[in-house]
């Protein structure tokens, strides 16, 4: 296990004569992406402004994904939930138009996120309908267990020296100022985002988790 590999390290120790013949996988918790073809892992680093925005409004200007939830209330969570899908649908909509292989993989992982979106407005609407609202917590939680396990991943593509990433990264770590904790989840046993790599003759050769922080 190699930690704290993101896609540059990936990146690094794939380079080489056997490269092509390595495949590759991005694991989002316990949904995967693969393969992924070292050709399509090269033109990952040109990360399309399509995902930079992506970020920013469904990540950065959506507090329900990071806020401490003191001032929110059910109703407010499911409509705010069910915007950020309507956005993520847009985003998904913008990535499948291109139809290149990039735009492919950053497509499958906005994706992951709208299916998980799609889920929690269901379970929160049908809290509203049944007056739980002493569960908001729980469920919103575990909905940013894995949602954030596809922010973790987009945001690895973004040069490390934009701004936009570190304050991405400064939500994942911290979420709100004066919060009584990060996300508001437990993180144990989690496995957020980790890639895997895969020689020609089939046999694992490494793997290891994002980054997932302020360095």
């Amino acid at each position: 296990m190699v930690s704290h590999l993101d896609y540059r390290g990936v990146l690094e120790r794939a380079s080489g004569p056997d490269s092509e013949a390595q495949a590759f996988a991005l694991h989002l918790g316990d949904f995967d992406l693969e393969p992924i073809s070292y050709s399509t892992l090269r033109t990952l680093s040109d990360c399309p402004e399509t995902v930079r925005q992506a970020l920013r409004v469904c990540f950065l200007e959506r507090p329900v994904l990071w806020s401490n939830l003191t001032d929110e209330t059910l109703r407010h969570c499911t409509e705010s939930l069910k915007d950020l899908y309507g956005l993520l649908r847009a985003v998904d909509e913008r990535l499948l138009v291109a139809g290149s292989p990039k735009e492919g993989f950053y497509s499958a992982i906005i994706e992951r996120w709208l299916d998980l979106t799609r889920k929690v407005v269901g379970d929160l609407r049908r809290m509203i309908d049944s007056g739980e609202s002493d569960k908001l917590r729980p469920v919103i939680g575990e909905y940013r267990r894995e949602a954030c396990a596809c922010v973790e991943a987009l945001v690895q593509f973004l040069p490390p020296t934009d701004p936009l990433a570190g304050e991405v990264r400064v939500k994942l770590e911290h979420g709100d100022e004066g919060g009584a904790g990060p996300l508001g989840f437990d993180r144990e046993g989690f496995d957020g985002a980790h890639w895997s790599m895969t020689s020609s003759a089939g046999a694992p050769e490494e793997s290891g988790f994002v980054t997932w922080g302020v360095p």
